[in-house]
């Protein structure tokens, strides 16, 4: 992959995570009340929704599965990343065939969720939605003329995406490392190489010179950056093991692959506020993991006024959110239609409520988000890196966990990034085919 910095912000944001202290870090240079998301598809008696109808051959075909793979190393033993998509979207792109689906070619229809859906209280973002079809379509267009070509450059992208993707999504948490470190490591990750916890290099020495010269503990500073590193390391896994499940292997969305998943997001990761060995929730949901404060098993979660799901509730209402998951699914199929961007939003929404691990939630639902985005409208979307943007998302996502309200505004986010996704990719393949 080309060595540049992918496009982010100005300036990454100095923050420290949750419950311990960092040295100082120099600078590096919108939606609605009442949302519903069942029953996609279906007719308006206004404006007629935006579509654009596809035909995708399966991407299960294109890769042997790879199911047997440890899940703490999902897929190290790759040679490339970036060559894995390659060789996925030169067959399939914004892939529809799905083992829920029960086949692996068939036609559907892209289309605004119109029956039900408020994607804004304000109002319906019916152009910018068709925006996001004709850049889609155009992308279409141009794979059927250079196909390898095209595949090349959406690969591209999207990899350098997944890494603003794990930028954004630490620095919401205040976790994780700069931009520029972020970049390194999650590059040296998608060439399947192996990344140390400890960094061996001339600016890990010197910042740990100045650390002691300032009289500080060296060990706070290697506990610190040992961590910080792990953020981004077992996101950038977790990312890659969830998409290749869910995308190129073409497997369903089931409880176990999200518990898969959050092993290898916290491992090497105790807990910021309690210490509490990662081993010890990984993967668990909280009636399996105990209290540091009283003690006792199962712990429950709140945050401000938002209290998440009871900890005696969570394992039927993870079940409920499959189940449902898998309705929509067969409501999509069924009306041949679907709003990629309503289903991730609602998903990831609904997720994060539940709360269903002790740490590490939002992570996770960003995970679910991207990897359904990333499925059936052929992008990923990273959300957060801007302290603007991390605030209005935060607030989205407490208005819904506490009022049950910002569903709506959590999809016209999602397709507003979505859309400028895909004209970042539609203008690459362009330039690429001299078009």
């Amino acid at each position: 992959m080309e060595n540049k910095v992918p496009n982010s912000p100005p300036k990454s944001p100095v923050r420290s995570p949750r419950g311990h202290k960092r040295a100082p870090i120099p600078d590096f240079g919108q939606f609605g009340k009442n949302s519903a998301f069942s029953n996609f598809g279906g007719s308006s008696s206004a404006a007629p929704p935006a579509r654009v109808t596809f035909s995708f051959t399966g991407m299960a075909s294109a890769l042997p599965a790879s199911r047997n793979r440890s899940p703490s190393r999902p897929l190290n033993n790759m040679a490339n990343w970036n060559s894995t998509l390659s060789k996925s979207f030169s067959k399939s792109w914004a892939n529809w065939s799905v083992e829920e689906a029960g086949k692996l070619d068939m036609k559907f229809t892209i289309r605004m969720n119109d029956k039900v859906m408020l994607y804004s209280k304000e109002s319906t973002p019916v152009k910018q939605f068709e925006q996001a079809m004709r850049h889609m379509d155009d992308i279409q267009g141009m794979r059927k003329r250079a196909s390898e070509t095209a595949a090349n450059v959406i690969a591209q992208s999207i990899e350098e995406d997944m890494i603003l993707v794990i930028f954004g999504s630490n620095h919401i948490e205040r976790a994780g490392k700069r931009l520029d470190e972020t970049q390194k490591i999650c590059e040296a990750i998608f060439r399947g190489e192996h990344v140390e916890e400890r960094p061996r290099s001339e600016e890990y020495e010197k910042r740990l010179r100045e650390w002691i010269n300032s009289k500080r503990d060296p060990k706070e500073f290697e506990a610190d950056m040992i961590r910080s590193r792990n953020e981004v390391i077992q996101h950038a896994k977790a990312l890659q093991f969830i998409t290749q499940k869910v995308v190129t292997d073409g497997e369903p969305i089931t409880e176990k692959l999200l518990i898969e998943t959050h092993k290898i997001l916290i491992q090497g990761v105790n807990h910021a506020k309690y210490g509490t060995a990662w081993q010890d929730y990984a993967g668990k949901y909280r009636g399996d993991v105990r209290d540091p404060e009283s003690n006792a098993m199962g712990v429950e979660v709140h945050a401000g006024g938002t209290n998440f799901t009871p900890v005696k509730r969570v394992p039927d209402a993870m079940k409920g959110l499959i189940k449902e998951f898998n309705k929509d699914m067969e409501q999509a199929e069924k009306d041949g239609a679907l709003d990629p961007y309503t289903l991730a939003a609602k998903y990831s929404a609904r997720f994060v409520c539940i709360h269903p691990f002790f740490d590490g939630n939002g992570r996770l639902c960003r995970l679910l988000l991207n990897a359904i985005l990333l499925k059936y409208a052929g992008i990923v979307v990273p959300i957060g890196e801007h302290d603007e943007e991390r605030k209005d998302y935060l607030d989205i996502k407490r208005r819904y966990s506490r009022d049950m309200e910002g569903e709506g505004e959590f999809a016209a986010m999602v397709l507003n990034r979505a859309t400028l996704r895909l004209k970042n990719i539609s203008d690459k393949v362009r330039a690429a085919l001299n078009l």
